[in-house]
C-alpha cells in the first residue's frame, strides 16, 4: 500500500516537473508462433507493450533497447519506428514512439524485475487479453492498420 502511494506521488511530481514526456513502446511479433509480447506492470492495471520513459540525454532508440532488455530480457537487433502519437491518457504532455522490433535475441538467465514487471506473456493477435490498457489497444489498432498482424 505504501509502495503504491509513493509511486503515485513520484508520478505526480514527475508530471509537474517535466514540461514534456517521451515514452517508447515496442511491438515484438513472433511470426513462428503468431504471437505478440505483452507485459503487466506492478504500478498500473492491464496488459501493455513493453517499454518505458526516455531518460534525459538518451535517444529514443537507446531507451527502447534499454527498456526491453531490463523488462523482458530481449536484446533488440533491428527496430523501426511505426508511429509517434500523443498519449492524452497519461498527460497533456506525453508522447510515445511505437517501434516494430523486427528481430531480437533472448538474454539468457533474465529474471523479471519484481518491482516493475508483474507478468509477461505472448498472446495471439486474435486472442489478446480483455484488460489491455487503452494506449496498448490504440497501438494494436495502429499496428493492424499498418501490417497483417
Amino acid at each position: 500500500m505504501i509502495k503504491r502511494l509513493i509511486q503515485a506521488l513520484l508520478h505526480v511530481a514527475f508530471l509537474v516537473m517535466r514540461p514534456l514526456t517521451m515514452g517508447v513502446r515496442g511491438i515484438c511479433y513472433d511470426a513462428a508462433s503468431n504471437s505478440i509480447l505483452l507485459v503487466k506492470h506492478t504500478y498500473s492495471r492491464g496488459w501493455t507493450l513493453p517499454g518505458g520513459g526516455v531518460e534525459v540525454g538518451e535517444s529514443m532508440e537507446a531507451a527502447l533497447r534499454r527498456e526491453l532488455k531490463e523488462e523482458v530480457g530481449l536484446l533488440c537487433k533491428d527496430v523501426r519506428v511505426l508511429v509517434v502519437y500523443h498519449n492524452k491518457m497519461i498527460s497533456k504532455r506525453d508522447h510515445v514512439v511505437l517501434y516494430s522490433i523486427e528481430s531480437w535475441t533472448e538474454q539468457g538467465g533474465h529474471e523479471l524485475p519484481k518491482l516493475e514487471i508483474a507478468d509477461m506473456q505472448w498472446f495471439a493477435p486474435d486472442n489478446l487479453p480483455a484488460d489491455l490498457t487503452p494506449c496498448t489497444r490504440y497501438a494494436v489498432e495502429i499496428i493492424r492498420s499498418l501490417s497483417n498482424v
